[in-house]
């Protein structure tokens, strides 16, 4: 997979998250993240679809190798912060 199959497969991951197809997205950000393991992106999204898929370990997990990655991030950061929000 190249650069190009790599940003179109992210492309592809974001529109399934958006329309609600949040397992389907973040199996398509961890072939991204096979490929391109330091895509910052596919990381901070693959975090937030653990996060809403309720596996909270591996949403930690995800966004805290992004904030190492890129720490100043705002997306990064607001990703984290989510987590330590209440959950009702």
């Amino acid at each position: 997979m190249n650069q190009q199959n790599v940003m179109q497969t992210l492309q592809q991951a974001v529109r399934l998250h958006q329309s609600g197809q949040v397992a389907v997205a973040n199996e398509l950000y961890l072939l991204v993240l096979s490929i391109a393991p330091k895509n910052t992106d596919a990381l901070r999204l693959s975090g937030v679809a653990s996060m809403q898929l309720g596996e909270l370990d591996q949403a930690i997990a995800t966004l805290e190798k992004a904030r190492s990655l890129s720490p100043e991030s705002p997306e990064v950061l607001n990703s984290l912060s989510l987590l330590s929000c209440p959950h009702p």
